[in-house]
């Protein structure tokens, strides 16, 4: 009898230990990129998490829709370290041949795994979210009312758990800000990859009305030669408001967005060749990236499904006393750094 226990002790311990060597080489390489980045976090910063561009799509246009493996690692992240909150910069779903209760439903699909992850998960609408893309002949061609309005994308999209509370515009509820003790961070929609005037007014009426340093959050960059086909229209307005918060003494960290699926960072200037503020590009959450979109100095990723680089991600931190910002990147990508 206690050779058979014995015998029954081995072989229960050698199946344990083969399955911890096949877990942990399935874990490894997430593993190890978690506590490399956790690693490089600086405990006396403002932190944040960015991804942009998910693209999720219940018709798997992709080979790999790794949102869910994505928020998993987000989630552990957040549990080993302290991440004062977490944004998503738009172009949730691709939105290629969906009605509109098709595409409110695929939002939902990433937005109700998000809200598992953290209560601290704030969304900005991107041009695929609206559902506008159904609309194009090129796609299926459903008629304009297959759009959602921007109440009903804000009715999507905002985040009410929260307590840190969400600053809508009146005249456009998809613009908002949210303030923390030190920083105001300020997000701006746009229509397609067009700015509106109720964003422009409520910037100078409003948003940047504030003594705390600025940091601003978009899908789509301010002109056109940053943006994907080069079709953003409107950035000058929105690039004269912020000038005019600078002008007045205001402090401006940084402009973050998505959008063009790639990592760069363009310095926006004045007349004498100083850097006001930089626009920051982070590459795309969808695992499949052009290997350019025309924009010249653009990098692109090669993404493997079998290894951390089927993820992309930034831990953001901001030392605001040193005015240094700071890009970890999770995945595909190298670490990037500015002070402003």
């Amino acid at each position: 009898m206690t050779k058979r226990l014995y015998w029954i002790s081995g072989i229960t311990l050698l199946l344990a230990a083969i399955m911890a060597v096949i877990l942990g080489f399935h874990r490894t390489p997430f593993q190890d990129e978690i506590n490399d980045t956790v690693n490089k976090i600086p405990s006396d910063t403002f932190k944040l998490i960015v991804y942009t561009d998910v693209h999720h799509d219940r018709n798997q246009i992709d080979s790999v829709d790794p949102y869910t493996y994505m928020l998993d690692t987000v989630k552990t992240i957040t549990d080993r370290t302290s991440i004062d909150a977490i944004w998503n910069l738009g172009d949730i779903i691709n939105g290629f041949y969906t009605t509109k209760e098709e595409a409110i439903a695929e939002i939902r699909d990433v937005t109700s795994y998000e809200d598992q992850v953290s209560p601290n998960i704030h969304r900005i609408m991107g041009n695929h979210d609206n559902n506008i893309q159904a609309t194009y002949d090129i796609y299926k061609g459903y008629p304009q009312s297959e759009v959602l309005t921007v109440s009903e994308m804000n009715a999507v999209l905002e985040n009410t758990r929260s307590e840190q509370r969400e600053v809508h515009n009146n005249a456009r509820p998809t613009d908002y800000y949210v303030d923390f003790p030190d920083v105001r961070i300020v997000c701006l929609s746009a229509d397609d990859t067009a700015f509106q005037p109720e964003t422009v007014e409520w910037l100078h009426h409003e948003a940047l009305k504030t003594d705390h340093p600025v940091l601003f959050l978009a899908h789509i960059p301010t002109r056109p030669k940053w943006g994907f086909h080069q079709d953003v229209k409107g950035g000058e307005e929105i690039e004269q408001a912020i000038r005019s918060f600078i002008s007045a003494g205001g402090t401006v960290i940084g402009y973050i967005h998505g959008h063009d699926h790639g990592d760069i960072i363009n310095p926006v200037m004045d007349e004498n060749g100083n850097t006001l503020w930089s626009e920051i590009c982070v590459g795309c959450t969808r695992f499949h990236v052009p290997k350019s979109n025309g924009t010249p100095g653009m990098t692109f990723w090669p993404r493997d499904a079998g290894d951390e680089t089927m993820l992309l991600f930034d831990v953001v931190c901001m030392d605001l006393k040193n005015r240094h910002l700071q890009l970890i990147r999770f995945g595909a990508g190298e670490d990037r750094e500015i002070w402003y």
